[in-house]
């Protein structure tokens, strides 16, 4: 069972926001399997629709829960929508991305820490939605990969995730988070997997800055981005 000795919940309740490094995570030899076959997922991703040429550099799947009655149910696939107000590029339409796949959304390790963050939420720890995607940003000696193209912004939910799957031969990809007045609350890079970032998205902004590459080779930077409704 995954667990973190830290103090959740007070910080989102306080600060409206926690950064965890991936060594905070308690995990037993079952749970780093069970994350080892997760991350192989990452390397399945059909290319975001929404972003047009010359700009391919994200790659992405979607999938949506509900948890109730203790239970994590995996929903109906379906549109992903967000206002214009809060995504000025995206916003205002509904998206519809290709499906996270049965093995991967099975997952007991994702299950596990959805599961795990729903319970360190502010709040009732029943009835949420669940949105999740999958996204890979590339980076190559052509391309500059954009974690968030739209730039500082909030996703529109009441919390959010961020968990670091993997970063391959990436420079940058700094993320930060702010008040709406443009104060700089936290700065720094998701550079070990399950460095993993909290964060009300009520009250405040986020940002990740470009990835390119360290070297020749191509970069690319694995996240699993999980947003959280009550329902």
């Amino acid at each position: 069972m995954i667990s973190v000795p830290l103090p959740l919940t007070a910080e989102l309740d306080q600060r409206g926001y926690c950064l965890l490094r991936g060594g905070d995570f308690i995990l037993d030899a079952a749970d780093r399997a069970q994350f080892a076959q997760l991350t192989a997922a990452w390397n399945d991703l059909p290319i975001d629709p929404y972003l047009a040429e010359p700009n391919r550099y994200r790659f992405r799947r979607h999938a949506r829960y509900k948890f109730t009655g203790g239970e994590l149910v995996r929903q109906p696939d379906g549109p992903y929508f967000q206002s214009k107000k809060d995504n000025k590029l995206f916003g205002g339409a509904e998206r519809v991305f290709a499906p996270v796949g049965r093995e991967a959304g099975d997952n007991p390790f994702l299950l596990g820490l959805l599961s795990y963050n729903i319970a360190q939420l502010p709040g009732s720890a029943d009835g949420w939605d669940v949105n999740i995607h999958l996204v890979r940003i590339v980076g190559s000696q052509d391309v500059v990969g954009e974690p968030v193209p739209e730039g500082v912004h909030r996703d529109g939910f009441a919390y959010v995730s961020m968990h670091l799957m993997k970063r391959e031969n990436v420079v940058g990809g700094e993320t930060e988070v702010q008040t709406e007045d443009g104060t700089h609350l936290m700065k720094g890079v998701l550079q070990t997997p399950l460095d993993s970032l909290y964060l009300d998205d009520r009250a405040l902004l986020h940002y990740t800055s470009p990835i390119s590459p360290a070297s020749a080779e191509p970069a690319h930077r694995d996240m699993l981005l999980v947003s959280y409704n009550q329902a």
